[in-house]
């Protein structure tokens, strides 16, 4: 099993948050950066649950709720690059 990739999507989950609430110097690319470390560990958890999970709970609630993130990464990396 390949808990490893669940552990740090945990950690990257919390470490996003941590920048997103306690940032300090350039705020609005902190956000941005924040919001690019969310929604790519939330993407990496999606895979997850997708082809070593087999609780169809998990499956749907993560193919209904979140099935748009990965749009959203390249969006966030541009503006925190910019």
């Amino acid at each position: 099993m390949n808990a490893p990739i669940v552990y740090l999507s945990v950690v990257s989950i919390f470490l996003a948050l941590v920048t997103f609430f306690y940032n300090k110097g350039y705020q609005r690319a902190n956000r941005f950066l924040a919001v690019f470390l969310f929604l790519s560990a939330l993407y990496f958890l999606m895979q997850f649950v997708f082809v070593y999970s087999n609780s169809l709970v998990w499956i749907a609630f993560f193919s209904n709720g979140f099935s748009s993130v990965s749009f959203l990464i390249g969006p966030f990396a541009y503006l925190y690059i910019r």
